[in-house]
């Protein structure tokens, strides 16, 4: 990946740059902060190819639409003859309003976990009944048969991976876990963030939440997939770059907390009990796509400065996600006993 940001996207936005400070926490894009010497600050994006060419046109009318609702954004800034994005040397560019505030790989107490539970039931809220045909997809990300079934054909492709014993130890204990998960009854799709991992949402000095951020992912999804993905990153304090993981319960019902007191949406008592079969089964997604990329080495993103190799890191990612799914088994009882509680406490409020 390029380290710099290439001239001609400056100028198609008519940025003069004094500084230019490049994010190295994505998994995806490519990602920079740009103070102009008119001391404005901007986030500029190189999208990963993976990234479908319509997107901003979607981000431009959701963030149009948080906006109405009086939710905290980013948005995306014209270039200098109006487009919302930018293209040069086969790579698409876009630029962004900064949003100040600081965003975390890990959730360090339970009111940090509270006040996302909050952003994410205002940015559902928002969201809620607006007509998305023709603007939103169908999320297909949370397919675990899908994945599961990439890991097997990764497995068959890259046989001779130096890490081929390591990762395939890996994969029998996904395909496992998976046999044993329990059911998740999804409901109808709903707009959604589509990515509510922790470092997506930003929090000012006083711990208070600002906004969430890389809206790529916003899409329509069923309600038990979104705050599943979002409780197995809330709930597991050690991160993704460790397989020293946990399942926390104390953060887990600061977030429930969060986000009921705020909620904007319909949310019925199956919405509920799907909450955590969801959180486990997303722990076994995650895990079996970062075995698969150990072996393809192409999608996630990877940091050299404490992994050897691309497959190092993926594989201490799947363990991490495997292991916090191990404690969350553990205390599945205790976990949907507090989630019914939870909302119970906040019906008709």
């Amino acid at each position: 990946m390029s380290k710099i940001i290439p001239s001609p996207v400056l100028d198609a936005y008519g940025l003069v740059a004094e500084s230019i400070e490049r994010v190295e926490s994505g998994l995806i894009n490519e990602t920079w902060f740009v103070t102009t010497r008119e001391n404005l600050r901007y986030v500029i994006q190189r999208l990963h190819s993976a990234i479908p060419r319509d997107v901003n046109s979607k981000i431009e009318l959701v963030t149009q639409r948080l906006v109405s609702q009086n939710v905290t954004t980013p948005s995306l800034l014209p270039t200098s003859s109006g487009e919302i994005f930018f293209e040069t040397a086969g790579s698409q560019f876009r630029v962004l309003t900064f949003i100040a505030g600081t965003s975390f790989h890990v959730i360090s107490d339970p009111n940090q976990a509270f006040e996302a539970g909050t952003l994410l039931a205002k940015f559902h809220g928002a969201l809620n009944s607006v007509d998305h045909s023709g603007v939103l997809s169908n999320a297909t990300v949370h397919n675990l048969q899908h994945h599961l079934t990439r890991l097997r054909l990764a497995l068959e492709e890259h046989n001779g991976h130096q890490k081929i014993l390591e990762i395939s130890e890996i994969a029998e204990d996904i395909f496992a876990n998976a046999e044993e998960l329990p059911n998740v009854e999804i409901g109808e799709p709903q707009a959604v963030h589509g990515d509510p991992k922790i470092s997506n949402f930003l929090f000012d000095d006083a711990g208070r939440g600002v906004c969430m951020v890389d809206l790529d992912t916003v899409s329509l999804m069923p309600i038990a997939w979104e705050l599943g993905d979002a409780f197995r990153s809330w709930c597991n304090p050690s991160g993704e770059d460790t397989d020293d993981t946990r399942f926390s319960l104390e953060i887990f019902e600061a977030g429930l907390q969060g986000y009921a007191s705020k909620i904007g949406i319909p949310f019925s008592a199956r919405d509920v009990e799907n909450i955590v079969p969801a959180i486990q089964s997303i722990y076994i997604e995650l895990a079996a796509r970062f075995c698969a990329d150990a072996l393809y080495e192409s999608y996630f993103a990877w940091d050299p400065k404490k992994f050897s190799t691309h497959a190092d890191h993926n594989i201490v990612r799947a363990r991490g996600q495997l292991g916090a799914a191990r404690d969350l088994v553990i205390q599945r009882s205790k976990a949907c006993g507090l989630a019914r509680a939870v909302f119970a406490s906040n019906a008709g409020r």
